[in-house]
């Protein structure tokens, strides 16, 4: 009687175990146990829909379990999908590329995808995509594979453009970075006050703007700008709450306008082309954030643009 119980309590032990181990294993797996010449458990095989997994356990001559060891042979579970695909720099013919890692049990690489078709692969959680053509936009997706050959599903897709070819002409934007660690020769709308020139988590040299919600402001030009002429507004920037959206925006007369929307989290760049009317007497660059996070915006560039 007293064996029997013995045994009970040990195989309600290793059924313990088992679940401990095998947490994410489907309830419809199948179980088989392997026990050496002592009656002692030496093996179980575990066979689900994620593949077929063992565990092996040692035990010194007194019968006392040493160790207990899991080892995958046969992998039938994808790793995890990579998320947050951004492109932190681009150039005229270059666009880097990162994403936060995949999990699996197994040693992971990563698929790049160019417009949809298979581009390129690297174990690397970031890449640099060359050869591209200037001021072009392209989508860009991520999937893990493991050593199984298992695949994830594709990222969610990122659209980012290169930048145009570089004009001989300077930004026309005064004080672009707010290096100067002012405002000037920008204005507040409504004479605000929830905003500032902030010294820390600029995406570029020493000083950046936050502007807080519900908050917009401009730099007008009166002059500078050439009547039917191709300009880039660009700039980097970022919303403190994922799901907001900020903008930066050209604006003047006879119905000049262009939006940039900024939605991500961390820095982003994004550009827009647009033409001057044939009497460009004013154009502003502006800036709002109607979302309820604050908005940073730093490196706002207007260049003519050398088509």
């Amino acid at each position: 009687m007293k064996s029997k119980q013995a045994l009970k309590r040990f195989l309600i032990t290793v059924s313990l175990l088992t679940v401990f181990l095998f947490s994410n294993v489907s309830s419809a797996a199948q179980y088989v146990y392997t026990y050496d010449n002592n009656n002692r458990l030496e093996k179980v095989v575990v066979t689900d829909n994620q593949g077929t997994y063992e565990i092996v356990y040692s035990h010194d001559d007194n019968g006392n379990r040493l160790s207990t060891s899991k080892n995958i042979i046969m992998d039938l579970k994808p790793p995890t999908t990579p998320q947050n695909l951004m492109s932190p720099t681009q150039s005229t013919t270059t666009i880097d590329l990162t994403w936060s890692p995949s999990t699996d049990s197994q040693s992971i690489s990563y698929k790049i995808n160019l417009n949809g078709v298979y581009f390129a692969a690297t174990t690397n959680t970031y890449f640099t995509v060359q050869n591209l053509s200037p001021h072009t936009s392209y989508s860009f997706t991520v999937k893990a594979i493991d050593a199984s050959s298992n695949e994830s599903p594709d990222s969610t897709p990122l659209a980012v453009s290169t930048l145009s070819s570089i004009p001989t002409t300077p930004n026309l934007v005064v004080n672009a970075g707010f290096e100067t660690g002012n405002l000037t020769p920008w204005t507040i709308w409504n004479n605000a006050t929830n905003w500032s020139v902030i010294s820390t988590g600029a995406y570029s040299g020493q000083h950046a703007l936050r502007i807080g919600t519900q908050v917009g402001g401009q730099q007008d030009f009166f002059s500078g700008f050439e009547p039917n002429q191709t300009y880039e507004l660009s700039g980097w920037g970022r919303v403190g709450t994922s799901g907001q959206a900020a903008n930066l925006e050209i604006k003047g007369n006879a119905g000049l306008k262009q939006i940039i929307q900024f939605t991500s989290t961390v820095y982003e760049y994004k550009s827009i082309q647009f033409t001057t009317p044939a009497d460009a007497s004013w154009v502003a660059v502006l800036f709002w954030n109607g979302g309820s996070s604050d908005f940073y915006l730093d490196d706002a560039r207007v260049l003519k643009v050398n088509l």
